[in-house]
């Protein structure tokens, strides 16, 4: 019987990296381990009449192959609590090379912020698969928003006409607040809740988009999505990429990684109630043919501080990502 399980269960893991659908590897079946259950879970797309594409596939137990580096992130984490920089962060880390994952706090959440715009980006991309017009569709600019950041020149300019495709350049790369409030104030809010419902998560409620909550984990669906290509096609999925790519400059995350590295990124800043700060980031770091996705979400009273905590954390995953896959 166990000859048959084991026979059933590794098969079953070799075809689905084979077809490259389970970026999360089983735990191997050993003497030590051989009582933990792992569960596949398949997550499938709905509303066809004959196929349910694959989402994603996942399983339910850490490897342990993380088990140094996620010691080494806990301690980060408690020593900046101690010293009163922090009241919490939950860390997310997939190696897409192997498909081991870690998770700390993997169940706290948080409000998304700007971390949002990543899932508005992926919607309209989805809409324009369907309508293809619809990303060269025209809309005015007529009245711009109170800014609160000035990371660009580049902005868009009253009394002008811009693309949805030119629009998503502007919210994801110069990262232009009119551009973003352009396309929330037209977005399809049935459209961009069934991104969410079709991640598994809860839709968010309408116009509040900023005020999501999420846990990292969770959060690490989509960029999962774009670099497997499972939800948007494989061209929609790299320029989605590309332009998270393009906008990653002034990344917490790049902290202590060579400059030479690439990565893509969507970050967010909260301020929340009772002088609340939460900082979050998610990125896709590309290291040499060994690339892994990390989310870290953080929460405490000073801005700087969870900057960071989250600096330290990305260089300690980054140093502990080359050791081990050497």
């Amino acid at each position: 019987m166990f000859i048959t399980a084991f026979s059933t269960f590794a098969i079953t893991r070799s075809y689905y990296k084979m077809q490259g659908f389970l970026d999360a590897s089983y735990p191997a079946v050993t003497a030590s381990n051989s009582n933990t259950q792992s569960e596949l879970i398949l997550k499938r797309l709905g509303g066809y009449s004959y196929v349910k594409p694959l989402l994603y596939a996942d399983i339910n137990n850490e490897s342990g192959h993380f088990n140094i580096t996620k010691a080494s992130l806990k301690d980060i984490i408690d020593n900046h609590k101690l010293a009163g920089n922090l009241l919490n962060a939950s860390v997310y880390i997939k190696d897409f090379t192997d498909g081991d994952f870690m998770c700390i706090n993997d169940q706290e959440k948080y409000k998304s912020g700007s971390l949002v715009l990543l899932p508005v980006l992926i919607t309209y991309l989805k809409m324009g698969e369907d309508n293809p017009s619809l990303l060269s569709k025209e809309v005015s600019f007529n009245t711009p928003v109170s800014r609160k950041h000035h990371y660009s020149n580049d902005t868009i300019k009253p009394g002008k006409k811009y693309s949805i495709k030119s629009l998503l350049r502007y919210m994801v790369v110069e990262e232009d607040e009119n551009a973003t409030q352009l396309l929330l104030e037209n977005l399809d809010w049935v459209a961009f809740q069934k991104t969410f419902a079709d991640m598994g998560l809860k839709a968010p409620e309408k116009n509040s988009a900023y005020d999501y909550s999420i846990s990292a984990r969770d959060y690490s669906l989509f960029f999962r999505s774009l670099y497997n290509a499972t939800y948007l096609t494989i061209n929609d999925s790299e320029f989605a990429t590309e332009l998270l790519a393009m906008g990653s400059n002034k990344a917490l995350l790049s902290n202590g990684i060579p400059a030479t590295t690439k990565f893509a990124n969507s970050e967010g800043t909260i301020e929340g109630e009772n002088n609340e700060r939460q900082v979050h980031e998610s990125a896709i770091i590309y290291v040499n043919d060994t690339p892994y996705m990390i989310t870290i979400m953080t929460k405490g009273t000073d801005t700087k501080m969870l900057s960071k905590v989250i600096s330290d954390l990305s260089m300690e995953a980054y140093t502990l990502m080359i050791a081990k896959n050497g």
